[in-house]
């Protein structure tokens, strides 16, 4: 085989490796051309939300900073779920359920008591520790405070989604931050929407206002972030129809 014939071929093979690359260009070009906002987030994952405030501002009312004294005071969020708790059988005011990271609450495990912060309000709840799944990083809190539940997505969530997230980064709280699912794998949602200390438990929410995942990790040095999606809820928390949330699985 000749030079030019390497070169041919490597020619090529440069061709086939960048026509991805270029395709991925090609599609944040036309999202910047606005394709993206036309698009009803009703029918559509990849659509930019209609109405940004008050989805905004409705996500944040459903969001709580939780906090764990023994753990020198960190914080960490919690979101709003409509799901029954066994705790409320015994305290009848404890009908809330916030649903946030394992290692949030973990070592308040002895007691399995928590501080719950509501949005605008000054006081703190206190918060019991229902249930908890330590594989998946998710557990369930039951608390008087009087929060708004979030519907849970019923967009599987593909690469390229709209995700945005609520919590409390270095206890800033009500902080929001955007981006879009990367990829998935097993129980896991890789997505690009910055987060830091604080924002471990919060809700990752799609475009409609809906979960899709809980914010659980922080990839060190790289470019996305993790949270257990609604599949990983299955084994403890939500009824499935099998062993997953969503069909497409």
């Amino acid at each position: 085989m000749t030079r030019s014939d390497n070169s041919t071929r490597f020619t090529t093979f440069l061709v086939i490796i960048a026509t991805p690359f270029a395709l991925g260009a090609f599609l944040l070009s036309s999202i910047g051309n606005g394709i993206l906002k036309e698009m009803n987030p009703k029918e559509s994952g990849y659509a930019v939300p209609r109405d940004m405030s008050t989805l905004i501002e409705n996500s944040q009312n459903s969001t709580v900073i939780i906090e764990c004294k023994k753990k020198s005071g960190s914080l960490g969020s919690g979101w709003a779920i409509e799901l029954e708790n066994e705790t409320s059988l015994k305290f009848p005011t404890y009908t809330t359920s916030i649903m946030t990271a394992f290692h949030v609450v973990d070592d308040c495990m002895n007691t399995k008591l928590v501080d719950v912060y509501v949005l605008g309000e000054e006081k703190s709840y206190a918060g019991f520790i229902e249930k908890w799944d330590k594989e998946n990083d998710l557990a369930m809190v039951a608390t008087a405070a009087d929060v708004k539940p979030f519907q849970l997505s019923e967009w599987a969530p593909l690469e390229g989604y709209w995700v945005m997230t609520v919590g409390a980064p270095e206890a800033i709280e009500a902080s929001v931050t955007i981006g879009y699912i990367m990829n998935y794998m097993d129980n896991e949602l890789y997505y690009t929407a910055p987060i830091s200390g604080g924002n471990s438990g919060g809700p990752l929410i799609d475009n409609e206002g809906r979960v899709v995942g809980t914010v659980t990790a922080s990839a060190i040095d790289s470019d996305f972030n993790i949270a257990t999606s609604l599949d990983g809820m299955c084994k403890r928390f939500i009824k499935c129809e099998g062993e997953y949330y969503w069909p497409w699985n």
